[in-house]
Protein backbone atom coordinates (compact mmCIF):
# COMPACT_ATOMS: atom_id res chain seq x y z
CA UNK A 1 0.00 0.00 0.00
CA UNK A 2 2.92 2.31 0.84
CA UNK A 3 4.53 1.64 -2.62
CA UNK A 4 0.83 2.92 -4.32
CA UNK A 5 1.05 6.26 -2.73
CA UNK A 6 4.45 7.19 -2.70
CA UNK A 7 3.93 9.03 -5.60
CA UNK A 8 0.91 11.15 -4.23
CA UNK A 9 2.95 11.78 -1.10
CA UNK A 10 5.73 13.26 -3.42
CA UNK A 11 3.32 14.82 -5.34
CA UNK A 12 1.61 17.02 -2.05
CA UNK A 13 4.90 17.01 -0.23
CA UNK A 14 7.02 19.08 -3.48
CA UNK A 15 3.55 20.69 -4.65
CA UNK A 16 5.68 20.63 -8.17
CA UNK A 17 3.68 17.65 -10.03
CA UNK A 18 0.38 16.55 -11.14
CA UNK A 19 -0.72 13.27 -9.85
CA UNK A 20 -2.91 12.84 -13.38
CA UNK A 21 -1.35 11.45 -16.65
CA UNK A 22 -1.12 13.13 -19.61
CA UNK A 23 -0.65 11.58 -23.35
CA UNK A 24 3.33 12.28 -24.33
CA UNK A 25 3.93 13.94 -27.45
CA UNK A 26 4.23 11.71 -30.87
CA UNK A 27 7.82 10.79 -31.31
CA UNK A 28 9.87 9.55 -34.12
CA UNK A 29 9.69 5.25 -34.90
CA UNK A 30 13.15 4.36 -33.31
CA UNK A 31 14.35 2.95 -35.70
CA UNK A 32 14.06 6.10 -38.22
CA UNK A 33 14.82 8.77 -35.53
CA UNK A 34 18.58 9.30 -37.53
CA UNK A 35 18.19 8.41 -40.73
CA UNK A 36 20.13 9.94 -43.58
CA UNK A 37 21.93 11.44 -40.42
CA UNK A 38 25.59 10.42 -39.70
CA UNK A 39 25.09 9.68 -36.21
CA UNK A 40 27.82 6.74 -35.79
CA UNK A 41 31.72 7.34 -37.61
CA UNK A 42 31.35 6.47 -41.42
CA UNK A 43 33.51 4.24 -42.71
CA UNK A 44 35.42 5.46 -44.89
CA UNK A 45 35.28 8.20 -43.86
CA UNK A 46 35.44 8.01 -39.68
CA UNK A 47 33.07 10.83 -38.53
CA UNK A 48 34.83 10.43 -34.82
CA UNK A 49 33.83 13.91 -33.40
CA UNK A 50 31.09 16.12 -33.18
CA UNK A 51 30.58 19.30 -31.48
CA UNK A 52 28.10 21.80 -31.58
CA UNK A 53 30.02 24.60 -30.14
CA UNK A 54 33.95 25.50 -29.59
CA UNK A 55 36.98 23.99 -28.63
CA UNK A 56 39.13 25.34 -26.23
CA UNK A 57 41.31 24.78 -23.21
CA UNK A 58 44.76 24.19 -23.27
CA UNK A 59 44.90 20.97 -23.78
CA UNK A 60 45.62 18.21 -26.41
CA UNK A 61 43.43 16.91 -28.79
CA UNK A 62 44.54 13.80 -30.97
CA UNK A 63 42.16 12.17 -33.26
CA UNK A 64 42.36 9.60 -35.53
CA UNK A 65 39.81 10.53 -37.99
CA UNK A 66 37.10 13.53 -38.76
CA UNK A 67 36.03 16.17 -36.07
CA UNK A 68 33.44 18.16 -37.24
CA UNK A 69 32.35 21.50 -35.34
CA UNK A 70 29.50 23.90 -35.68
CA UNK A 71 31.95 26.46 -33.84
CA UNK A 72 35.75 27.24 -33.87
CA UNK A 73 38.81 26.26 -32.33
CA UNK A 74 40.01 28.41 -30.01
CA UNK A 75 43.66 29.66 -30.83
CA UNK A 76 46.69 28.23 -29.07
CA UNK A 77 47.82 31.97 -29.20
CA UNK A 78 44.77 32.99 -26.81
CA UNK A 79 45.07 29.74 -24.34
CA UNK A 80 43.63 26.81 -27.29
CA UNK A 81 44.15 23.41 -27.19
CA UNK A 82 46.96 21.62 -29.28
CA UNK A 83 45.85 19.51 -31.99
CA UNK A 84 48.05 16.72 -31.66
CA UNK A 85 50.69 16.83 -34.98
CA UNK A 86 51.31 13.17 -35.08
CA UNK A 87 47.50 11.97 -35.26
CA UNK A 88 45.22 11.75 -38.29
CA UNK A 89 43.41 14.39 -37.38
CA UNK A 90 40.63 15.75 -40.57
CA UNK A 91 39.09 19.15 -38.81
CA UNK A 92 36.50 21.51 -40.48
CA UNK A 93 35.10 24.29 -38.25
CA UNK A 94 32.48 26.79 -38.79
CA UNK A 95 29.54 24.88 -39.86
CA UNK A 96 26.59 26.25 -38.46
CA UNK A 97 24.14 23.46 -40.30
CA UNK A 98 26.36 20.64 -40.01
CA UNK A 99 23.56 17.28 -38.79
CA UNK A 100 24.17 16.14 -35.76
CA UNK A 101 23.18 12.95 -34.33
CA UNK A 102 20.04 12.99 -32.63
CA UNK A 103 19.11 11.42 -29.04
CA UNK A 104 16.31 10.24 -27.23
CA UNK A 105 16.38 8.84 -23.84
CA UNK A 106 12.67 6.87 -23.39
CA UNK A 107 12.63 3.50 -23.03
CA UNK A 108 11.60 2.19 -26.48
CA UNK A 109 14.62 2.91 -28.21
CA UNK A 110 16.85 0.61 -26.17
CA UNK A 111 16.13 -2.52 -26.88
CA UNK A 112 17.63 -5.50 -25.14
CA UNK A 113 18.43 -3.55 -22.20
CA UNK A 114 16.59 -3.47 -18.90
CA UNK A 115 15.44 -0.17 -18.54
CA UNK A 116 15.39 1.65 -15.04
CA UNK A 117 14.33 5.77 -13.26
CA UNK A 118 16.05 6.74 -10.54
CA UNK A 119 14.11 9.35 -8.93
CA UNK A 120 15.29 12.29 -6.43
CA UNK A 121 13.21 12.72 -3.78
CA UNK A 122 13.83 14.38 -0.30
CA UNK A 123 10.24 14.28 0.74
CA UNK A 124 10.91 11.93 3.92
CA UNK A 125 14.80 11.71 3.45
CA UNK A 126 17.03 12.34 0.44
CA UNK A 127 17.25 8.90 -1.46
CA UNK A 128 15.61 7.85 -4.83
CA UNK A 129 12.70 5.95 -6.10
CA UNK A 130 13.96 3.10 -8.52
CA UNK A 131 10.84 2.65 -11.51
CA UNK A 132 10.93 0.14 -14.00
CA UNK A 133 10.37 0.63 -17.53
CA UNK A 134 6.89 0.66 -16.77
CA UNK A 135 6.48 2.75 -13.85
CA UNK A 136 5.93 0.38 -11.55
CA UNK A 137 8.07 1.20 -8.22
CA UNK A 138 10.66 -1.10 -7.07
CA UNK A 139 11.92 0.67 -4.47
CA UNK A 140 11.09 3.72 -2.90
CA UNK A 141 14.54 4.89 -0.46
CA UNK A 142 17.22 3.66 -2.94
CA UNK A 143 20.98 5.15 -2.76
CA UNK A 144 20.59 6.73 0.39
CA UNK A 145 24.27 5.27 1.31
CA UNK A 146 25.72 7.08 -1.90
CA UNK A 147 23.70 10.16 -1.86
CA UNK A 148 25.43 13.58 -0.23
CA UNK A 149 23.96 16.78 -0.63
CA UNK A 150 27.20 19.29 -2.06
CA UNK A 151 26.68 22.87 -2.17
CA UNK A 152 22.55 22.50 -1.98
CA UNK A 153 23.29 19.93 -5.09
CA UNK A 154 22.04 16.46 -4.65
CA UNK A 155 25.50 14.03 -5.56
CA UNK A 156 25.36 10.60 -6.62
CA UNK A 157 28.63 9.24 -5.64
CA UNK A 158 29.37 5.50 -7.00
CA UNK A 159 32.56 4.26 -5.72
CA UNK A 160 34.40 0.80 -7.00
CA UNK A 161 32.60 -1.44 -4.52
CA UNK A 162 29.66 0.44 -5.05
CA UNK A 163 29.66 -0.02 -8.82
CA UNK A 164 29.97 -3.87 -8.08
CA UNK A 165 27.17 -3.60 -5.17
CA UNK A 166 24.23 -1.89 -7.07
CA UNK A 167 24.97 -2.62 -10.60
CA UNK A 168 25.88 -6.60 -10.27
CA UNK A 169 24.50 -8.22 -12.75
CA UNK A 170 23.28 -11.11 -10.54
CA UNK A 171 22.24 -9.31 -7.58
CA UNK A 172 22.33 -5.96 -7.92
CA UNK A 173 19.87 -3.23 -7.67
CA UNK A 174 20.17 -2.43 -11.52
CA UNK A 175 20.79 -5.67 -13.30
CA UNK A 176 19.62 -6.67 -16.27
CA UNK A 177 16.38 -8.84 -16.30
CA UNK A 178 16.63 -12.53 -18.08
CA UNK A 179 17.09 -12.17 -22.24
CA UNK A 180 18.65 -8.96 -21.72
CA UNK A 181 22.37 -7.95 -22.18
CA UNK A 182 22.94 -4.88 -19.83
CA UNK A 183 20.83 -1.76 -18.37
CA UNK A 184 19.94 1.84 -18.87
CA UNK A 185 19.75 4.09 -16.02
CA UNK A 186 18.10 7.14 -15.91
CA UNK A 187 18.48 9.91 -13.41
CA UNK A 188 17.02 12.74 -14.90
CA UNK A 189 13.34 11.49 -15.98
CA UNK A 190 10.28 9.79 -14.91
CA UNK A 191 8.53 6.93 -16.47
CA UNK A 192 5.04 7.70 -17.97
CA UNK A 193 2.46 6.53 -16.01
CA UNK A 194 4.31 7.21 -12.51
CA UNK A 195 2.31 9.98 -11.87
CA UNK A 196 4.76 13.00 -12.25
CA UNK A 197 4.31 15.73 -15.27
CA UNK A 198 7.88 17.18 -14.27
CA UNK A 199 10.85 15.28 -15.66
CA UNK A 200 12.63 15.31 -12.07
CA UNK A 201 10.72 16.75 -9.16
CA UNK A 202 13.10 17.39 -6.71
CA UNK A 203 15.33 19.05 -8.99
CA UNK A 204 18.30 17.38 -11.02
CA UNK A 205 21.29 15.41 -9.35
CA UNK A 206 24.90 15.16 -10.34
CA UNK A 207 26.41 11.65 -10.73
CA UNK A 208 30.22 10.42 -9.85
CA UNK A 209 31.58 7.82 -10.65
CA UNK A 210 35.10 6.17 -9.84
CA UNK A 211 37.53 3.58 -8.87
CA UNK A 212 39.72 2.69 -5.92
CA UNK A 213 41.71 -0.40 -7.03
CA UNK A 214 40.96 -0.57 -10.94
CA UNK A 215 37.67 -2.16 -10.53
CA UNK A 216 36.08 -4.44 -13.13
CA UNK A 217 35.19 -2.21 -16.30
CA UNK A 218 31.47 -0.63 -16.35
CA UNK A 219 29.31 -1.99 -18.55
CA UNK A 220 25.61 0.23 -18.23
CA UNK A 221 24.35 3.17 -19.96
CA UNK A 222 23.75 6.20 -17.85
CA UNK A 223 21.31 9.12 -18.54
CA UNK A 224 21.12 12.02 -16.76
CA UNK A 225 19.17 14.39 -19.38
CA UNK A 226 16.20 15.86 -20.75
CA UNK A 227 14.64 16.96 -23.36
CA UNK A 228 12.58 19.88 -23.17
CA UNK A 229 12.32 21.50 -26.32
CA UNK A 230 8.98 22.00 -28.11
CA UNK A 231 9.25 21.46 -31.51
CA UNK A 232 8.95 18.15 -33.49
CA UNK A 233 11.95 18.64 -35.61
CA UNK A 234 14.23 15.88 -34.67
CA UNK A 235 17.18 18.56 -35.27
CA UNK A 236 15.81 20.63 -32.46
CA UNK A 237 17.12 17.68 -30.35
CA UNK A 238 21.00 18.74 -31.52
CA UNK A 239 20.89 22.39 -29.90
CA UNK A 240 21.85 22.10 -26.32
CA UNK A 241 19.65 25.00 -25.05
CA UNK A 242 16.54 22.13 -25.96
CA UNK A 243 18.24 20.06 -22.60
CA UNK A 244 18.21 20.22 -19.15
CA UNK A 245 19.63 17.60 -16.77
CA UNK A 246 22.92 17.17 -14.47
CA UNK A 247 26.36 16.25 -15.16
CA UNK A 248 28.26 12.92 -15.08
CA UNK A 249 31.94 12.75 -13.89
CA UNK A 250 34.29 10.15 -14.12
CA UNK A 251 37.10 9.97 -11.98
CA UNK A 252 39.97 7.07 -13.11
CA UNK A 253 41.20 5.07 -13.14
CA UNK A 254 38.44 3.52 -14.51
CA UNK A 255 37.35 1.63 -17.74
CA UNK A 256 33.42 1.71 -19.36
CA UNK A 257 33.03 -0.96 -21.71
CA UNK A 258 29.09 -0.52 -22.25
CA UNK A 259 27.31 -3.38 -23.04
CA UNK A 260 25.29 -1.13 -25.90
CA UNK A 261 28.26 1.21 -27.15
CA UNK A 262 26.27 4.45 -25.62
CA UNK A 263 27.84 5.21 -22.12
CA UNK A 264 26.27 7.69 -21.33
CA UNK A 265 23.86 11.09 -22.28
CA UNK A 266 24.23 14.16 -19.80
CA UNK A 267 23.64 17.58 -19.69
CA UNK A 268 27.16 18.16 -18.74
CA UNK A 269 30.14 15.41 -19.05
CA UNK A 270 33.69 15.38 -17.65
CA UNK A 271 36.31 13.78 -16.26
CA UNK A 272 39.51 13.71 -14.39
CA UNK A 273 42.49 11.92 -12.27
CA UNK A 274 43.01 9.51 -15.04
CA UNK A 275 43.77 7.84 -16.82
CA UNK A 276 40.16 7.11 -17.87
CA UNK A 277 39.44 4.44 -20.87
CA UNK A 278 36.14 5.05 -22.45
CA UNK A 279 35.77 2.39 -24.53
CA UNK A 280 37.79 -0.71 -26.01
CA UNK A 281 38.36 -2.72 -29.16
CA UNK A 282 35.87 -5.43 -27.93
CA UNK A 283 33.42 -2.42 -26.75
CA UNK A 284 33.68 0.48 -28.23
CA UNK A 285 31.83 3.87 -26.83
CA UNK A 286 29.65 6.82 -27.35
CA UNK A 287 29.93 9.76 -25.29
CA UNK A 288 27.00 12.10 -25.44
CA UNK A 289 26.76 15.35 -24.06
CA UNK A 290 23.67 17.57 -24.75
CA UNK A 291 26.23 20.80 -23.16
CA UNK A 292 29.04 21.06 -22.53
CA UNK A 293 32.46 18.52 -21.69
CA UNK A 294 34.93 19.44 -18.76
CA UNK A 295 37.99 17.41 -19.72
CA UNK A 296 40.08 17.72 -16.47
CA UNK A 297 42.35 14.83 -16.91
CA UNK A 298 43.92 12.33 -19.22
CA UNK A 299 41.65 9.91 -21.25
CA UNK A 300 41.46 7.55 -24.17
CA UNK A 301 38.37 7.01 -26.23
CA UNK A 302 37.91 4.33 -28.38
CA UNK A 303 34.50 5.21 -30.41
CA UNK A 304 33.09 8.35 -30.78
CA UNK A 305 32.19 11.99 -28.86
CA UNK A 306 28.94 14.16 -29.52
CA UNK A 307 29.00 17.26 -28.02
CA UNK A 308 26.09 20.37 -28.05
CA UNK A 309 28.07 22.53 -25.95
CA UNK A 310 31.74 23.42 -25.84
CA UNK A 311 34.48 20.98 -25.43
CA UNK A 312 37.09 22.28 -22.54
CA UNK A 313 40.10 20.49 -22.62
CA UNK A 314 42.60 20.77 -20.17
CA UNK A 315 44.40 17.38 -20.32
CA UNK A 316 44.91 14.95 -23.35
CA UNK A 317 42.37 12.95 -24.63
CA UNK A 318 43.00 10.72 -27.48
CA UNK A 319 40.35 9.43 -29.70
CA UNK A 320 40.53 6.93 -31.86
CA UNK A 321 37.70 4.83 -34.10
CA UNK A 322 36.59 1.10 -33.59
CA UNK A 323 34.67 -0.11 -36.50
CA UNK A 324 32.25 -1.97 -34.51
CA UNK A 325 30.90 0.81 -32.63
CA UNK A 326 28.20 0.99 -35.31
CA UNK A 327 26.78 -2.12 -34.54
CA UNK A 328 26.72 -2.31 -30.72
CA UNK A 329 24.39 1.07 -30.67
CA UNK A 330 20.88 1.04 -30.07
CA UNK A 331 19.02 0.99 -33.50
CA UNK A 332 18.11 4.20 -33.55
CA UNK A 333 21.47 5.47 -33.40
CA UNK A 334 22.63 3.20 -36.43
CA UNK A 335 22.15 3.98 -40.50
CA UNK A 336 23.43 3.22 -43.71
CA UNK A 337 25.47 5.53 -45.96
CA UNK A 338 27.44 8.40 -45.53
CA UNK A 339 27.12 11.78 -46.20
Amino acid sequence: MFLRILPLAVCLGLLLVSCGSEPSPTRPDPGSANLGVPAVPCDPPHWIVYGGGDLTGRGELCVDGWVRLRGEVQPRSEGGPRLGRACDLDLATGDPDLRMPVFFTEPEYYPGATYYFAVYTNVFEPGFLVFNAFGDILDEVALQDVTEIRNGRPVVHFRGDDLARYFDPEVGLFRPLPGDSTVVVNFAEVPSGSGFLIPNPAGFVDIEISSRHGEAPFGATLVNAHYQGGGFDVQDRTLSRNWEGGAIRVEGPLRLEPGIGLAMIAKTVGWEHGPVEFGTRDHPALLASMGNVEARGGATLTGSLVFLGTLDLRNRLYVTYEPGLGSSLPPYLQFVGCP
